[in-house]
């Protein structure tokens, strides 16, 4: 039961635009996130989309090779809802769960904690239509079958390093922002430097630093960042800006476990809305954040369920990720970004 208590789910985020003069809101982002500690056996999971409103049925089979499960279950979800769970008898082996009928993108999540010695199991997960004369056959698209495999233990040192290329555009002095967006905390300790090949050029802390560069030249920037000893993850934002003041790069950066985050796509400036929700299931998650960045600019924060309204969001792209993993918390980060400030790592 203990591992069970350890996977969460959580409505991570529902973004949507506020449209001025309509009730009417379209969403660009509504998913829900799978959550757990690294110390336990990663969930397996299968999306499905329904074009037509049909009920369902979901059989989790826990197929016991090579060994039964200690502990199986699973969770079905809807956009950012959970519509049901169910648990495999210890008996029988398996568990079935009726699914109300509903369009849209579904998520089947089986989780489970495998046998002690064998460190693995297998399961399969069976969807059926109710319409479908008996003995119902699985629906090929919506099923699935899997293992759950117990990880070896992980690095406990909650640190990230970035190291990517970037060309200077004219020759003078450009600026260099890092900044600490203490999410969920402060971080422990960020540094790191520009080089040009095997040469040093400057060092870089927490704030600003200005440094002369050659013109059309390629550079090494390196960062090296420590979170917080509890928290185990942090966030922070690196800008580099010519001398015409143009960015050149402009990122902000997980560090230990927080998650790299997702893109959503927003073709239009316009003000926006954020919901994060803890779904509650098995339990209530011991803490949960969402922040909002564009660029390496913090925007916004919640470090807890709720909603921000109407915060300044008016970016072309924004990115969510599924949150990372402490020993008592669990974060979740969103970020927003201009696709055109952004330079890649070669």
């Amino acid at each position: 039961m203990r591992s069970v208590l350890l996977k969460l789910l959580l409505s991570v985020a529902a973004i949507a635009p506020l449209l001025a003069g309509s009730a009417r809101a379209d969403v660009l982002l509504d998913e829900t996130k799978l959550i757990g500690l690294p110390t336990v056996a990663q969930p397996s999971e299968h999306a499905f989309t329904a074009t037509a409103a049909e009920a369902l049925t979901v059989t989790l089979t826990d197929i016991q090779v090579p060994a039964p499960f200690v502990s199986l279950q699973v969770a079905v979800t809807l956009g950012d809802s959970l519509v049901g769970s169910a648990k495999v008898d210890p008996t029988s082996h398996a568990a079935t769960l009726s699914i109300p009928a509903g369009v849209g993108d579904y998520v089947v999540r089986v989780i489970g904690t495998p046998d002690a010695t064998q460190g693995i199991g297998s399961f399969g997960a069976c969807v059926t239509r109710d319409a479908d004369t008996m003995p119902r056959t699985c629906v090929a698209a919506y099923s699935f079958s899997g293992n759950i495999q117990t990880p070896s233990t992980p690095s406990t040192t909650p640190s990230s390093a970035l190291n990517t290329n970037f060309t200077s555009t004219t020759a003078g002095t450009y600026t260099v922002t890092v900044t600490d967006d203490a999410f969920p905390v402060a971080l422990q300790s960020i540094s790191g430097g520009i080089a040009q090949g095997s040469t040093p050029v400057t060092s870089l802390a927490a704030g600003t630093t200005q440094v002369t560069l050659a013109a059309k030249t390629p550079y090494t920037l390196v960062i090296g960042a420590l979170a917080d000893a509890t928290a185990k993850a942090g966030l922070y934002g690196v800008h580099i800006a010519d001398p015409a003041g143009a960015a050149i790069l402009d990122r902000t950066l997980p560090v230990g476990t927080m998650p790299a985050s997702t893109i959503v796509n927003n073709s239009t400036a316009q003000a926006f809305s954020l919901t994060l929700n803890d779904l509650a299931y098995p339990a209530a998650l011991a803490g949960v954040g969402v922040a909002v960045t564009q660029g390496s600019t913090s925007l916004a924060k919640l470090t807890a369920p709720g909603a921000l309204a109407n915060p300044a969001f008016t970016t072309l792209l924004c990115r969510t990720a599924p949150p990372a993993y402490s020993r008592t918390r669990r974060w979740s980060a969103l970020h927003l970004r201009r696709r055109h400030r952004v330079l890649r790592s070669s």
